[in-house]
């Protein structure tokens, strides 16, 4: 006699039609493909590059190779300030750099990898709102146009992946595992409460007990840690960015970097003026026309909402206008929307037109042909740019300027001298001299008003060196306290230094 079937539970259909949501289609695989063979491309190509990071790549790189090495997780040894933006990412690198790698090295690593995972979670994201080619085009689009990624060596796609990874979590209704990915984005960039938070409201299974107390358990683990470590529950360099620009000059520089996406290039479409700008953006909102996005708040919320209220947010928080890399996540869903909203109204077109079916698939073909082609002309895209950065203004030649000047303190001062600058990664990576920053991202004690005010950094905290751009022969600070330049280094495409001691 044959033993008794187990009874299908409810619980467990449930549970079946989850996993048959996220379970694999066979352009998935091909996707996978294109994802690891764009990684393995890049890695290959920039194997035998000097890769260079951003300054404010270097503060979070200084953080994770103090913390990899014992010293705690600090900027300079002993002081305790919160003076990185990405707890994820700095405590990652922190990790890699206790098995004996290179903190730099690995960064870019990650930044690659996470676009590779991007795409592909972007992919299985899109599937859901538009057919399986659309999303193959979306996706192929994203990972070999160079110009929809962020900075790699920073936190940018760190944050896609937990955000990307979040979305897919809640609209397949895995609720634990959302709230878990939530508070990594939050960990990833903080200001990913401003998507996180809306989505979780918005979908009811998010919002029982346990999914609430698996976000708030990793929430308050590391606030809790922050307080406790740093005296802080923010990061200082919320504080040292707030009020360096006005609302409208940050709003339309946000909103001009919003549009400027790859459909502009293609097209050859000029994104400057404010109707124009607007009128770029103009087909994300088109997804509201769509029903399934429409009756979903979750959707809407995410894909229409955020990246306004993101560039909202950081208007009145009154950051530099031209940081850009501090809205990248809006920029990004940015496009997704207006690649979604293009694809739906193309496929809206085919469903009127009432064409056959061989026609419709020899359609939808054709879109992953022409996704594939751009792949294959712009393939060494992201290769180029890399190496075009070493001749950059605003990053090879100021890397060699503040590299030189490490190089100078590694061998012309004390080991405890402390130098003050507005520049503040690069050197103390290089030079592990302790550092005052002028910026007040990682020394704590200035007023708001002494902010990248030299003399007034100088005033209160006297370090033995001071830092300043162009030729300066003598500070005066105080009747009792000034500065005589002991050395310049010259100018060699992105400023003169000249290096003041304390008299």
């Amino acid at each position: 006699m044959l033993a008794a079937l187990p009874e299908v539970t409810a619980t467990t259909r449930t549970r079946q039609a989850r996993f048959a949501e996220l379970g694999a289609q066979p352009l998935d695989l091909v996707m996978a493909v294109v994802a690891s063979a764009w990684l393995a491309y890049v890695l290959l190509a920039t194997r035998k590059l000097d890769l260079i990071a951003s300054d404010d790549a270097f503060i979070s790189f200084q953080y994770a190779r103090n913390l990899g090495l014992g010293h705690g997780l600090v900027f300079n040894t002993g002081e305790r300030v919160w003076g990185f933006t990405s707890p994820l990412q700095t405590l990652l690198l922190g990790g890699t750099t206790a098995l004996g790698l290179d903190t730099v090295s690995v960064a870019f690593f990650y930044g690659f990898l996470w676009t590779a995972v991007a795409s592909f979670l972007l992919y299985r994201l899109a599937k859901r709102l538009v057919s399986e080619a659309g999303a193959l085009a979306i996706a192929v689009f994203f990972l070999f146009d160079q110009s929809q990624h962020g900075t790699y060596a920073l936190e940018s796609h760190l944050l896609i992946v937990t955000q990307l990874a979040f979305l897919l979590a809640v609209t397949a209704r895995s609720c634990n595992l959302a709230a878990i990915l939530a508070a990594l984005a939050c960990l990833a960039r903080p200001d990913s409460l401003l998507l996180v938070v809306p989505v979780l409201l918005a979908s009811p299974g998010c919002r029982r007990l346990k999914p609430v107390l698996c976000f708030l358990a990793i929430g308050l683990a590391w606030e809790s840690f922050a307080l406790i470590y740093f005296k802080s529950w923010l990061p200082q360099s919320l504080n040292a960015k707030a009020g360096l620009s006005r609302f409208f000059p940050f709003m339309e520089n946000a909103i001009h970097d919003l549009s400027s996406c790859g459909l502009t290039r293609i097209l050859g479409i000029p994104s400057r003026g404010t109707a124009v700008q607007l009128l770029l953006l103009s087909p994300s909102v088109l997804l509201m026309f769509k029903a399934r996005v429409r009756t979903q708040p979750v959707l809407w919320l995410s894909l229409v909402v955020y990246p306004w209220l993101l560039i909202f947010a950081y208007g009145c928080i009154g950051s530099v206008a031209d940081h850009n890399w501090e809205v990248y996540s809006s920029r990004f869903i940015s496009c997704v929307s207006i690649g979604l909203a293009l694809v739906s109204l193309g496929e809206w077109a085919v469903g009127r037109l009432r064409l056959e079916r061989g026609i419709q698939a020899a359609l939808a073909s054709s879109l992953a042909l022409l996704a594939f082609s751009y792949a294959g002309r712009h393939a060494t895209d992201t290769p180029r740019a890399l190496a075009a950065e070493i001749g950059d203004f605003w990053v090879g030649k100021r890397y060699l300027a503040l590299r030189n000047l490490a190089d100078w303190a590694k061998a012309s001062t004390r080991a405890d001298s402390s130098i003050a600058l507005v520049e503040a990664g690069t050197l103390a990576y290089f030079s592990g001299r302790p550092i005052v920053d002028q910026a007040g991202i990682i020394t704590r004690g200035g007023l708001p008003e002494e902010r990248m005010n030299l003399v007034a950094v100088l005033r209160r905290f006297a370090p033995m060196y001071a830092v300043v751009y162009g030729n300066a022969d003598r500070l005066t600070v105080s009747s009792g306290l000034g500065y005589e330049r002991i050395a310049s280094l010259p100018n060699q495409g992105y400023a003169e230094l000249s290096v003041l001691k304390r008299r």
